[in-house]
């Protein structure tokens, strides 16, 4: 009994922190493009995004560079660095 009651509790645990894991949805990276269009004020079919990682994008724009971090806790993108080409 001790047993499942074992494995009963580490199943628990694994399916939780699974379900904690965040992903930036798409509305997200949509609105990140819509805020580099206008805060550059560039026009939205010459923003260009891509991922680089799970919670980064570069988006490249009117001759600028940035990549952006994913703030789960904010649920927010933050600026992390900017190339001007």
């Amino acid at each position: 009994m001790g047993r499942l009651l074992l494995l009963v509790l580490l199943c628990s645990a694994c399916h939780h922190s699974r379900a904690d894991r965040r992903v930036v949805a798409p509305r997200d990276v949509s609105a990140l493009e819509s805020d580099v269009a206008e805060s550059l004020r560039c026009p939205e079919n010459q923003i260009r995004s891509h991922p680089v990682t799970l919670l980064m994008r570069e988006v490249s724009a009117c001759g600028q560079r940035r990549v952006y971090a994913w703030d789960a806790m904010g649920e927010r993108w933050v600026l992390a660095s900017v190339e001007k080409r």
